[in-house]
């Protein structure tokens, strides 16, 4: 390592930049710490010229370890992965990131949808693509957009590459439920401001669940939301203050930012001390606080702040979620090029909605079509394709006796099925033994955590 840096130092500032593009930025940390003649000649005592060197060096790979602790892989075990780091090798681009100017790789950035898992037509008799939301842990299904160039999309597995942040976005795949495809698209170029909530346009009545399907996005959303009282908003308008016009796009896309300054930003976020309820002496419903300490409940109206731009978040303009749908070209409403709708039935079938009369309300009635996928009969209707959750075709699968993947987070990846049965039976005695520590505990319980079941009380901030 001495001699390498005495090597730097006798070589002139171009070709000391080229060989610092193949080191990380702990190997140049480890270099000026051995050598303060290197430390001084690339003078990482100045900020500017700490970040203009940081720029040029390998992606450290924090992205990459970041997504692998932080991506749960149970549901996705019969998927192949396409992912990797630029500074393992890996054929993609990289930049400096806008807040730490750290060199990161566009595996490593964060995204507001990684996508790059893919499985090969199995359940259902279809090609699967699933990704990741940010670095939440739970794996959602995805589709090709539509009316794009599908090519990329069907392109055989090691051919792949990864599509971040395209695609429709559907029910996580480990949750039984239906919905129509939320197109990406529209959601990234949302209106922040105007909206307080990302609001599908899918069909919400059930069965189908377009609420669930945004629901980890609203999550990310509805952080950065400070409740604040009528004195500390005319603190910040008499200083001036903006109205709020963040998007997902602006915010995560058009910014190169690092997984690791995305963590500490989305810590902030958490950090809010509105975010933090308090319990009324009657245990009825709860308060959220200013950053000042005064206290909003529901019945007060205090104004909702943008911890993202500092810009004031104003509430939905009427019309507004509409026009932003068209201008996508997205209509979910008039999406049934699968057919099935309420009381119809596929002539080229063998089943009909009244082969399923006598299945309860609200529950599926399962049925295997001539090509071997899955239709599903739910309160007279026919629901088939992109709309099923992939744990609905799961659910089928098992109930037939076929063969599908275990999913639990304690088997090694693609293990055959199986059932703990012994297991299951040592669970149910836990379950009831907790429940009955929790309820001779009751009494020693805060008012806080019994603020969660609060009779009638709505949180209109969506911070809850």
């Amino acid at each position: 390592m001495k001699k390498l840096s005495l090597y730097f130092i006798q070589n002139t500032d171009t070709n000391l930049q080229a060989l610092v593009s193949f080191l990380t930025p702990d190997d140049l940390v480890v270099l000026t710490l051995i050598s303060q003649a290197f430390h001084k000649h690339i003078r990482m005592d100045d900020a500017n010229a700490k970040a203009n060197i940081l720029s040029k060096t390998l992606c450290p790979g924090m992205g990459y370890f970041a997504r692998a602790i932080s991506h749960c892989i149970c549901s996705v075990k019969s998927f192949e992965p396409i992912v990797d780091c630029a500074g393992l090798g890996f054929a993609t681009e990289s930049r400096p990131c806008a807040k730490c100017a750290v060199n990161t790789c566009d595996e490593c950035r964060i995204h507001v949808l990684y996508n790059f898992l893919t499985e090969d037509s199995g359940f259902d008799q279809r090609r699967w693509w699933a990704g990741f939301c940010f670095l939440q842990p739970e794996a959602i299904a995805v589709y090709p957009p539509k009316n794009s160039e599908e090519d990329a999309w069907h392109l055989p597995i090691k051919d792949m590459k990864p599509l971040h942040n395209q695609a429709r976005i559907h029910i996580p795949l480990n949750i039984i439920a239906i919905g129509d495809p939320e197109p990406l698209q529209r959601i990234l170029d949302l209106d922040l401001g105007t909206h307080q909530f990302i609001e599908p346009i899918g069909r919400t009545q059930y069965p189908y669940s377009g609420v669930q399907i945004v629901s980890s996005l609203n999550m990310i959303v509805n952080k950065r939301k400070d409740l604040t009282c009528p004195s500390c908003y005319q603190e910040r308008w008499k200083k001036g203050l903006a109205r709020c016009s963040c998007t997902l796009r602006k915010r995560f896309l058009h910014r190169w930012l690092c997984a690791t300054c995305y963590i500490q930003e989305d810590r902030a976020d958490e950090d809010l001390r509105c975010h933090a309820p308090i319990a009324d002496e009657v245990g009825e419903g709860h308060s959220h606080v200013c950053g000042c300490g005064a206290e909003f409940t529901s019945e007060a109206e205090p104004k909702v702040m943008c911890n993202w731009c500092k810009g004031e978040v104003q509430g939905p303009q009427q019309g507004a979620e509409n026009d932003v749908a068209s201008e996508n070209g997205e209509d979910i409403s008039n999406d049934e090029e699968e057919g099935g709708g309420e009381g119809e039935d596929y002539p080229d079938e063998d089943h009909s909605a009244a082969d399923f009369a006598h299945v309860p309300q609200d529950e599926f009635g399962f049925v295997e079509n001539h090509d071997h996928s899955l239709s599903v009969y739910v309160n007279g209707e026919c629901i088939r394709g992109e709309r099923l959750g992939r744990s609905v075709v799961r659910q089928w699968m098992r109930i037939q006796g076929m063969h599908v993947e275990c999913t639990c987070c304690r088997c090694s990846n693609r293990i055959a099925d199986h059932i703990y049965a012994d297991d299951e039976e040592d669970r149910d005695d836990t379950d009831e033994a907790t429940e009955d520590d929790d309820s001779s505990e009751d009494e020693n319980l805060s008012d806080l955590e019994e603020v969660e079941s609060a009779a009638g009380f709505e949180d209109q901030w969506g911070l809850d």
